[in-house]
């Protein structure tokens, strides 16, 4: 796995953004993965980030942080209503991209333990949750957004 001092976001069309991911199955990786996207989110991103994904520093693993939750190995469950998104990207600053999702979504993952947990996500959040589950399986805003 990469050092954490050499970390950088990958770019739209950087192929570490597109196919699927492995799935964490230990919690030293997931700790690990934990470490260097909280270390990305501090140093590699500008402001305060909404989300950030394990392949968008180049780690092929399906972990991500939405806001302060960690999530391994996330799957939505289940959804409801829909509406238009607008949205950005860490991996194409600079423009936005108008994004049809849910208005809310169940979704169960695991911690840093590897703990399940399920919870619900609604409005802003839920938009959050389906980007960076997105980019867990190779999808981007750029792929489907307008």
């Amino acid at each position: 796995m990469k050092s954490i001092y050499s970390l950088e976001l990958e770019k739209y069309p950087s192929r570490a953004l597109s196919g699927r991911n492995k799935r964490v199955k230990n919690a030293k990786t997931a700790k690990h993965l934990k470490e260097r996207l909280e270390y990305a989110m501090m140093y590699l991103c500008v402001g305060q980030p909404a989300g950030l994904a394990a392949p968008q520093i180049g780690l092929r693993y399906q972990a991500c942080f939405v806001r302060e939750i960690f999530m391994v190995n996330p799957v939505i469950i289940n959804k409801w209503g829909r509406h238009d998104s607008v949205e950005g990207c860490y991996s194409k600053r600079g423009r936005s991209y108008k994004v049809r999702r849910w208005n809310g979504v169940t979704v169960i993952f695991q911690d840093e333990y590897l703990e399940t947990v399920q919870a619900d996500f609604e409005h802003r959040m839920a938009d959050i949750v389906q980007h960076e589950i997105d980019h867990l399986n190779g999808v981007t805003i750029m792929d489907k957004g307008e």
